[in-house]
């Protein structure tokens, strides 16, 4: 599945946050631990927070309309 990642056999959730909405999180990786290394349970486990974090980022570029049409014509954001 798409956004997870096995690391010393713990599963976690990764997301790259696209630079047009970190401005509305804390970091430009969303990194979280499910707390399992069995693949069907991080499948299960993984599914709803990925989908969060995937409405966080559309929340973010919905919100900045102007800084989001502003960085990807000009290569920089707001201007």
């Amino acid at each position: 599945m798409k956004h997870l990642q096995r690391r010393s056999g713990i599963w976690y959730v990764r997301i790259v946050i696209p630079p047009d909405a970190r401005h509305a999180f804390e970091k430009p990786v969303f990194i979280r631990s499910l707390k399992t290394k069995n693949d069907l349970e991080a499948a299960r486990l993984g599914a709803p927070i990925i989908q969060e974090v995937l409405k966080g980022i559309e929340r973010a570029r919905s919100a900045a309309p102007e800084r989001h049409r502003a960085s990807a014509s000009t290569g920089r954001a707001g201007s």
